[in-house]
């Protein structure tokens, strides 16, 4: 291959001739075969460069230099020493006059990243750009790069360079080109990386929840964890503080309104229950709009200003879900509603210190009724079982970003903001639960698959403290089995365990 490294034109029996203070080894073996390489050796700066071959493949060939050409003479068409084919034919190589050709990059290197490699490479005298050939397959080159899947040729490229968005797991391959006004150099020994992921999440059990639940909310107040609301045989006002430093649980003063996926975050050490649902019955819904404030210094819940109602639903589940986080000090809940024909998403912002909702802000760009909401860095991320998005509430606008390699039902998406990453975290695909743990890194935009929860799960709650990523029961069940082609709800089955990443 044309980008391979050095070790690619071993060979061995070549012939050798010095003409204008360089060296040029021609021929050879390289393994069981004879090869046409040609390359040329500056003993000035001490490279190697490829340049172009002879006609036939040959070891053992004699070569001189008359007149400022090279002349390729004999040798054996088969590296066998026994029985070799000897040879008759003469060639002649025209040196490129002293200027003429640039000289190849050398100096070669990879550092392969997450998702990314970046090349660096010898600057070459005359040179006004370099060309970058890249690919997966190991016997590219430059005729044949654009008719790979992933072959490219980046143009005007400068050294270090750094390639994004590339596959981890996976080895791709490289070799730079120096250019100016129409003249290309030769290629490159090049280099070859595989692009790998940090070390993931490892995982370990902490002390069980008090209440087994799914689809809680959970909110971080001086290092300690309250997990908030949920369904556990019926739909729940609990409030339950989680201490990681000690490990152990206690509990808090209930919310006022019992109730299920509620959106639970924190602003300015209080803690705000948004919504949510009340039901056993997937046909007997009923929907909150309540807002409660609870202060853990006095251990005290309080009333604020109701969600907007929006448009009507039915009390069928799936006409109305919510998700939210706060960002910057205030909230915002992303809402689906069935309602409407057709489905319509809004999104709502909440101001503490006002105590005011502003329903004017843009919806999320896609409708499906289980979101999962977090922030990071400033911007608000919202994730469904198909669509992925982010949004800045500085200019109120939303930009879709890719979905994660498992897109599952009911996961959920947590913020480890020391990492400055996400995590999407369990969720099911028809009765299957799944334990897998994605990362989101906002920076490169690529997802990785980290070391799974030890239990799988869906409907889970999630926490970050002090960069530990902390989940909180969920189910084991799904939410509905297909029973003769048609979906069956099921009651599901609430969760205790804690898991503790590290």
């Amino acid at each position: 291959m044309a980008g391979g490294d050095r070790d690619d034109y071993t060979r061995f029996r070549t012939g050798l001739a010095s003409v204008g203070g360089k060296l040029f080894s021609i021929g050879g073996g390289q393994n069981t075969v004879p090869v046409t390489t040609v390359e040329e050796y500056d003993p000035e700066t001490q490279n190697w460069a490829l340049r172009a071959p002879v006609a036939s493949s040959r070891v053992s060939v004699a070569v001189g230099e008359a007149l400022g050409k090279l002349y390729v003479l004999g040798g054996s068409s088969n590296v066998g020493e026994t029985f070799p084919s000897p040879l008759t034919t003469v060639e002649e190589g025209t040196l490129p006059p002293t200027g003429s050709v640039l000289q190849i990059p050398t100096g070669d290197a990879v550092t392969a990243g997450n998702g990314q490699v970046t090349i660096r490479w010898n600057l070459v005298a005359g040179a006004t750009s370099y060309n970058l050939y890249m690919a997966s397959d190991i016997n590219f080159d430059r005729s044949n790069y654009a008719s790979l899947s992933d072959g490219a040729k980046l143009v005007s490229v400068t050294s270090p360079h750094t390639v994004a968005g590339l596959t981890n797991g996976k080895t791709y391959y490289f070799f730079v080109t120096a250019a100016d006004t129409g003249r290309e150099s030769e290629e490159s020994f090049g280099s070859s990386a595989t692009p790998t992921a940090p070390p993931g999440l490892l995982w370990r059990t902490k002390a069980s929840m008090p209440t087994p639940r799914l689809e809680a909310g959970a909110a971080v107040v001086d290092g300690k964890v309250y997990v908030v609301g949920g369904f556990s045989g019926s739909a729940l006002p609990a409030t339950e503080e989680y201490d990681p430093v000690t490990d152990a649980w206690t509990t808090k003063a209930d919310m006022l309104t019992a109730r299920r996926s509620p959106v639970v975050t924190a602003v300015n050490n209080k803690i705000y229950a948004i919504g949510g649902m009340d039901y056993i019955d997937v046909n007997q819904v009923t929907y909150s709009y309540a807002t409660e404030e609870f202060d853990p210094l006095t251990n005290t819940w309080n009333s604020k200003a109701s969600m907007p109602v929006g448009n009507s639903v039915n009390p069928i589940l799936g006409n109305r879900f919510i998700a939210g986080t706060a960002v910057n000090g205030k909230i915002y809940i992303t809402v689906f509603n069935n309602g409407g024909a057709p489905p319509i998403s809004s999104m709502f912002e909440y101001d503490p210190t006002s105590n005011t909702w502003d329903t004017n802000k843009s919806p999320v760009p896609f409708g499906n009724a289980q979101y999962t909401v977090a922030s990071v860095g400033g911007k608000l991320y919202a994730l469904t079982s198909g669509s992925f998005a982010e949004y800045t509430p500085a200019t109120d606008t939303w930009i879709i970003r890719p979905s994660p390699p498992q897109t599952l039902s009911q996961m959920r998406l947590v913020a480890a903001s020391g990492k400055n990453t996400l995590y999407a975290i369990g969720g099911y695909s028809t009765s299957d639960i799944h334990d897998i743990v994605q990362e989101y890194d906002p920076v490169s935009n690529i997802w990785t698959t980290q070391v799974s929860v030890p239990v799988p799960r869906h409907s889970t709650t999630m926490a970050e403290v002090g960069g530990k990523v902390y989940v909180f029961g969920g189910s084991l069940f799904p939410d509905f089995v297909n029973v003769g082609g048609a979906p069956t709800f099921v009651r599901p089955l609430p969760l205790s365990d804690v898991e503790e990443s590290q």
